[in-house]
């Protein structure tokens, strides 16, 4: 076990959903009825998405193992969430519990619930655990820092609409550069900031004539993951 790793994980863990929280409970409803980059998507159906996600993370915590780790970050993106066909059953069933808020604040008191459990155990989370997710056993490292990398993504989907939102916790950026940059097989070439490389790396933005060129034979496994 990586001890820097594991703290670097846990801190960009902690900063990307606090941050979150922050951001959400800030949100008038009509903030929340803001158009973001996920097609077909409010800025309160993401926060819907990221509720569900907070549930995933609470089991996950509630599920240690013995087993030895099976998968890492970059497998893990590969294998879960590679470009292709949108997953519309569960698009359209997000934004139907979204709806079924009287009104979209709704969501967010939810969500401000399920943050904070998950923040309480990623403090106090035990850098030796390996636990069972989705099929695989990944240590407490991958396990945080995959969830940071998820926030960041949808951090900056949320305020696509709203400029006067506060940026992603920066750690969370870096975690998904490097997540990036490992599935890539090398640093990118480009030069991006932390956040553009987030946005072209799963897809929200289209790469542009430039930027293919200076990716050469790579420009073609963009889309990293979606």
């Amino acid at each position: 076990m990586d001890a820097n790793g594991f703290q670097r994980a846990r801190d960009a863990f902690v900063a990307a959903y606090t941050i979150l929280d922050e951001l959400a409970a800030s949100l008038t409803d009509e903030q929340l009825l803001s158009a973001s980059r996920c097609r077909g998507w409010a800025v309160c159906d993401v926060l819907c998405h990221l509720d569900f996600g907070n549930q995933e993370i609470l089991v996950g915590f509630a599920s240690p193992t013995d087993r030895p780790a099976d998968t890492d970050l970059a497998a893990y993106w590969r294998d879960c969430c590679a470009p292709g066909e949108p997953d519309l059953g569960h698009a359209r069933f997000t934004r139907l519990v979204a709806s079924a808020y009287a009104r979209p604040s709704g969501v967010v008191r939810h969500l401000h619930l399920t943050t904070g459990a998950a923040l309480r155990l990623a403090r106090a989370a035990d850098a030796d655990r390996r636990l069972e997710f989705q099929g695989h056993v990944v240590t407490m490292e991958v396990f945080l820092a995959l969830w940071a990398v998820e926030a960041a993504v949808h951090h900056l989907d949320v305020t696509v609409e709203l400029p006067d939102a506060p940026a992603p916790a920066p750690a969370s950026l870096r975690v998904t550069r490097e997540t990036l940059d490992a599935l890539l097989g090398e640093r990118e070439p480009v030069g991006w900031d932390d956040a553009t490389y987030a946005l072209k790396g799963t897809g929200r933005l289209p790469l542009t004539g430039e930027e293919a060129r200076a990716l050469g034979p790579l420009a073609e496994r963009f889309p990293l993951f979606g």
